[in-house]
Order: structure tokens, then sequence, then C-alpha cells
């Protein structure tokens, strides 16, 4: 068993159907409860039985006036995102990929980009006086859709080019983002048809230095007046009535602790409304993965705005993080309601720092998150051999076939190894896997008879948990 480089312990992969004549790694099919005392360190991979290699992925891209070079970061370095999808087994998967705004409406009867999916780039040019002159052009998307398409037979220089000019989005939107809203909107609106599959996976993926903003009613476009209850009308508003925290009152300076969304706030929508609506958006919540590159929920304080700042006087969200030269920095503010939608999903999550100079870190943990749902057999950590002065590996592992997971119809039946199983199948083993998994690199199989996986009921899964070794002595 070789040594591979640590990824994740959590891992979910796909273990293709046919038989393949490679060498048995030998290994007890013992429970994992019965690790020797003191074994703590388990991995654990979920594989779905049906192979589904269709994926359909939404970008949600901030593009109000803060996003100029957070999108052409992103443009920059989508190349890491398709690089990872490329090493899914048989290559790059079934892709329509899709990108809307973040600007629902700022106004009342006003509805923004309204969910739309993007087919025009955005190119902005900044005059001397400071305004900003923004230019559309046409992207190469499909005549008849507003999504890209792509498979294993794509040119990857070529899906590149046509993400970056989707995902052009500009600066002129709403100051008041609403991901949340967009994303719904995105996923519902008949101008998108065709881009949802009911037969493949869905992800939605953000883009922002803002927190949610989706509008729960029209009272948050109330503009500022003298004595105005809702106060300045900016990013400020969306903090007062979007989250609730432990700490000094509201419009108040100082340090914010334990915050949550606002469920029944009077101005912004509730956040489990929006979890309850992509849980319920496919019939197995396991086909959906959510994944953020925002500002870190932490940490959370409020300041007053200085008098080159919007409003004055008034108060404002500290950011949570800042990144680029000092005396220019990229900055951006807590995601609180963002981070508790996306941890609605787990084991399906992705949550990620804006403030990373390429972003690369966000879009490979993206990529792999998407990689591991659809299938990934690679062992990432080296097991551990329970009896060294035996020739041959000795590795604790229990390998169970799971229908109806996560429910009260729950049903599992072990699997064996195939040393074990005397010819009967379905049985599993470890061999080697260089195309999916790189070289020195093994992967979990599950051998089975011809037609077998087809016939499982939809939603099967393989789980696996083998005892890892311990990390070396420093």
């Amino acid at each position: 068993m070789s040594e591979a480089a640590a990824t994740s312990r959590v891992m979910r992969f796909h273990a293709p159907s046919l038989a393949l004549a490679l060498a048995l790694v030998a290994c007890a099919d013992r429970s994992i409860s019965k690790l020797p005392p003191g074994q703590d360190l388990v991995e654990v991979k979920t594989l779905p039985v049906d192979l589904n290699r269709k994926i359909d992925i939404l970008f949600v891209i901030d593009n109000s006036g803060s996003m100029r070079e957070e999108q052409a970061t992103l443009q920059r370095n989508f190349d890491e995102f398709i690089n990872v999808l490329a090493r899914v087994e048989g290559g790059l998967p079934d892709l329509h990929l899709g990108v809307v705004s973040t600007d629902t409406g700022c106004e009342n009867n006003d509805v923004g980009d309204d969910g739309v999916l993007q087919i025009t780039g955005i190119t902005e040019t900044v005059e001397a006086d400071g305004d900003v002159i923004p230019t559309e052009a046409p992207c190469n998307v499909p005549a008849g859709q507003r999504f890209l398409q792509a498979n294993a037979g794509a040119d990857p220089t070529t899906l590149k080019q046509d993400f970056a000019c989707i995902a052009s989005r500009g600066t002129q939107g709403c100051g008041l983002e609403a991901p949340l809203e967009a994303m719904q909107r995105a996923l519902t609106h008949p101008s998108n048809a065709g881009f949802v599959r009911d037969d493949a996976f869905l992800a939605v993926v953000f883009l922002g230095d803002e927190d949610d903003c989706s509008a729960g009613s029209s009272q948050l476009f109330t503009p500022t007046i003298p004595a105005s209850e809702f106060g300045d009308r900016d990013s400020y508003r969306c903090f007062e009535y979007g989250v609730v925290c432990d700490g000094p009152e509201p419009r108040t300076e100082g340090t914010f602790a334990n915050c949550v969304p606002l469920e029944d706030s009077p101005l912004i929508a509730s956040v489990e409304g929006y979890v309850e609506f992509l849980r319920t958006f496919k019939d197995n919540v396991r086909d959906v993965i959510v994944a953020g590159i925002t500002g870190p929920a932490t940490p959370v304080a409020v300041g007053i705005q200085g008098s080159d700042e919007s409003n004055p006087d008034w108060y404002k969200v500290e950011p949570s993080c800042s990144y680029g030269p000092k005396d220019a920095p990229q900055k951006a503010a807590p995601s609180i309601r963002l981070g508790s939608f996306l941890d609605a999903f787990p084991d399906r999550s992705v949550n990620a720092t804006i403030c990373d100079d390429d972003l690369s870190d966000g879009l490979i943990g993206i990529a792999e998150t998407i990689r591991v749902a659809i299938g990934n057999p690679c062992l990432n950590e080296p097991l551990l051999d329970t009896n060294p002065d035996i020739a041959g590996d000795q590795f604790e592992c229990s390998v169970a076939q799971v229908t109806d997971p996560d429910t009260a119809e729950e049903q599992r039946t072990v699997i064996p190894t195939c040393a074990a199983a005397d010819g009967a199948l379905p049985c599993w083993e470890f061999a080697p896997d260089e195309e999916q998994c790189g070289p020195d690199v093994d992967a979990l199989v599950i051998r089975r008879a011809p037609g077998d996986a087809e016939m499982q009921p939809r939603g099967t899964v393989i789980e696996a948990a083998c005892a890892l070794a311990p990390p070396p002595a420093d």
C-alpha cells in the first residue's frame, strides 16, 4: 500500500462494476469497532453504486462595485477547477456550466438580472473622472441555450475561455447582494430551461465579498430618510436585520460573537427557506453540492464609516479578511448567512476564503468535492498494518452496501474481500489505478457481476471504513 498525500478523511467515490484482473491486497473484513485500543484514525468512503457522470454547476457571482479584481482572479484560475474535474473516472464529466449574478433588484419592482443565466461578458472602462463604462459582448454559448456544455471530449482551453467570458459580470450590480435569491431564481426561471437535468448532480458555487442580503420585504429598499427606523440604506442594514449575535446592542461599536441568521427578520428572507428549497430540489439531497468563496464568518466587529465611505458617521461591519497591497487591500465582510446555508449540507459543502491571492485553494477544494461525489476511489492516506510481523499488509477495513442511506428504511449488507469471497460477487479489493489516482496510489475496487449495479435501487451506496496508520512522529 503506497503512501499518498492526505487530502480528506471523508470521501465519496465510485468503483467500476467490471472486474479488474489486478493483484489483490489481502485485508481482513472486520468491523472498525474492533480496532486496536486507541485507534481513532479512520478513513471513510461512500461510493455511489450507480455511476452518474452528469453534473450541472451554477456559479453565483457578486457583481457589485468591489468585485472587479475577484472576478478577474476567478477567470485566471478557473483552469485549476477544470484540471481537478478532468481527473474524474473517464475524464471530464458531462457538464452544464452556468453563471448568474447576485443582482435580483435594488428597488421595488426592479428584478435586476432576475436569476437569468448570463450569455454575454461585460468589459468595464474606468474613465479619468472615475466613471465606469460597461460594454457587453456575446460569449461563445450554444445557440438557443444559456449555459456551456462540456464532456470528456471537450477542449479544456476553449471551455476555460468561454467560462471567463460569462463570468465577467462587471461591477454595476446592486450593492445589497442577494446570492441565495439569485440561486433560487436561476434554478426555477423558465429562461434557463435545459440547464438543470433531473438525473444530474447539482453544484452551486457562490463567489462574493459580502454576505447574503436577499430581500424578505420591499421595505429593505426604503431609501435613507430623516429618522428612518432602518437607518442608512447600505450593507449595514443587511447585517442589522439579517443576523443576530451575542455582544453589544445593534448600532453599537464593538465585537460580536455567535452570530447566526435572523430567521424572523422584517426585511431579510429566511436562510432556512433557501435551505429547504435546495434540500428538496432533488429527489436525493446527496445529489446536491454547495460551495462558497466568501469572507470568513468570523471575526465580526462593527465600527464607524469614515469620510471616504458612502455614509460617514454611520455604522459598518468591519472586514473579516483582507489581502493585497497595504495601500489598497481587497476586503471581504463576514459571510454569516451564507456560511449557515453551506453548513446545512454536511459532507457536501466547501467554505473557502475569498481572501486568497489566486482563489486556487477554494476552486480546487470545490472541484475535489464534486469529483468525490461523482466518484473517487483513491486512498488518500496510508492504512494501518495491524500485524507488521506477518508478511503482506494486514489492514482493518469494513465494507457494506447500503440501500436507502440516512433513512429509517436503511439496510446494510456486508461485502467480503475478494481474497475471502472464494469467487463470490460482489467483493472488494485494493488495486493500483494510475489513471484516476496517479502513480503509486491504490484504489478500492468493487467487483460485481455484469448488470448487478444497474439492478440496485437508486441511491444505493457502498460504505467503506479503514483504519489509518498514525502520523509519523516529529
